[in-house]
């Protein structure tokens, strides 16, 4: 068995690498299926690697409870005594591979020796994840573009930011400035904390996020077959002893939705929700540029005045996602009673995940290391699960 629990929808549009492979799930849960996958499995055979990329473009989170990119002791002691002022104007320390460029640096606590070596320390791991997941995505074929990496030494739990950049809201990723013009948002974290695990929730299926958010009469047919059915919600005993948990919630049970919500116990009294907000619903289909529209941003990007006026480089797939991420975070109705499961994340382990489908915010945790990779969508396994696919399926055209 070369991974832990899948969900139905999973099962389902893996089934025919799984009935190849023998590799059958051991549990069965909902909403979003945590796949352990410990080192011994690796490396796996071009059947496992194709069913864990469906898994992960059907909603899946891939976990490794021992990283598989370790980090050298002498990186990994220098990263753990970085000071962060935690200023608002940057989230993340940010690796820029294509510049082998470094930003969101406090230089005020950091020389340029220091600088420089924590550049160094960046391209390496930026590098290693790379190589990892050039042979563990072997389907892909590298059909990527390298993004950002980003370390993340601040601690999570009440940090002081603007309503759409808090991670502790429930959101899915766009990003303002780099439209991925349809190519899924593919990120592997690490946590690489000595003590503590990284606090996460995650939330319903990209689809049913999109049934609450746009027009319904617009969604309900096409909607239709998109989630799974009948499933619900289990708790998974295979992840114990892989330093992986959920919070405990006691399930129930939504017949026919293939979705499970949770009743957050008492001591769970952290509000998601951003106080006195709300947003306007519904949000519209994305649907193709017209003539002109096209003209415009074809002039803006000749001239340069997509880079002061962004939304001029969006396509209308990018700009439909960056209204939802907004949409989500600012809806305070949404992050109050939107269904929700918490994963807490091991010290040492790591985990992927397409952040443009699955629905996820960050409670807690302190020093983590991510990198970004934009992934072609012509080279899915299971195409029609991308975020892409669904809203071409919705809006009845192209729409990138």
């Amino acid at each position: 068995m070369g991974s832990g629990p899948v969900s139905g929808a999973s099962v389902l549009l893996a089934f025919p690498y799984l009935l190849a492979t023998g590799n059958w799930p051991l549990v069965y849960h909902s909403p979003m299926p945590v796949h352990a996958i410990p080192l011994t499995a690796l490396p796996a055979g071009a059947g496992q690697s194709r069913a864990w990329c469906v898994q992960l473009e059907a909603g899946g989170i891939l976990y490794f409870p021992q990283t598989p990119v370790p980090i050298p002791a002498a990186d990994l002691d220098f990263l753990l005594s970085r000071q962060q002022s935690g200023s608002r104007l940057h989230k993340n320390i940010a690796y820029k591979p294509a510049g082998d460029a470094l930003s969101g640096v406090d230089r005020s606590a950091s020389s340029a020796e220091e600088f420089d070596r924590l550049h160094d320390v960046m391209r390496r791991y930026s590098a290693s994840v790379s190589a990892f997941l050039a042979d563990f995505l072997a389907p892909y074929r590298r059909r990527w573009q390298l993004d950002y990496a980003s370390y993340r030494p601040i601690e999570e739990e009440g940090r002081d930011l603007p309503t759409r950049r808090r991670n502790d809201l429930l959101h899915t990723d766009a990003f303002p400035t780099r439209p991925t013009r349809g190519a899924r948002i593919l990120r592997f974290f690490h946590n690489i904390h000595p003590t503590r695990t990284r606090d996460w929730v995650v939330g319903e299926p990209f689809p049913r996020v999109v049934g609450r958010f746009v027009q319904p009469s617009t969604t309900a047919a096409a909607l239709k077959g998109q989630t799974a059915t009948g499933s619900t919600m289990h708790t998974s005993a295979a992840l114990k002893g892989h330093g992986f948990s959920r919070a405990g919630h006691a399930p129930v049970a939504v017949k026919g939705t293939g979705f499970s919500p949770y009743i957050p116990q008492p001591q769970k009294t952290r509000a998601l929700a951003p106080e006195g907000s709300s947003t306007p619903h519904p949000l519209a289909l994305p649907h193709p540029d017209s003539p002109a529209v096209c003209a415009l941003k074809q002039l803006a990007r000749a001239t340069g005045l997509a880079a002061l006026i962004p939304r001029l480089k969006r396509t209308p797939y990018d700009d439909f996602m960056m209204r939802l991420h907004n949409a989500m975070k600012e809806d305070a109705e949404f992050q109050r009673t939107c269904a929700r499961e918490e994963v807490k994340f091991a010290p040492g382990s790591s985990w992927m995940v397409y952040t443009e489908t699955v629905p996820h915010a960050v409670l807690g945790g302190q020093y983590a290391l991510e990198q970004t990779f934009l992934v072609d969508a012509a080279v899915m396994v299971a195409p029609e699960s991308a975020p892409v696919a669904v809203l071409e399926k919705l809006a009845g055209a192209s729409v990138v």
